[in-house]
């Protein structure tokens, strides 16, 4: 679950809102767009977190 603590993650769960958005009838676009920008949000608060050095 610690997935979801990182950046890229959330980056690519948005991505993925977009694609389904094709698969959806026109009226649904706009909870598509909602969810993406929430989405893209996250990606961007979230910090980046690096292991350190060994």
């Amino acid at each position: 679950m610690n997935r979801f603590t990182e950046p890229s993650t959330w980056a690519g769960i948005a991505a993925v809102f977009q694609v389904l958005k094709s698969f959806l009838p026109a009226h649904n676009h706009m909870y598509a767009d909602a969810l993406t920008a929430a989405a893209a949000a996250l990606a961007g608060a979230l910090p980046e977190r690096t292991k350190a050095a060994q």
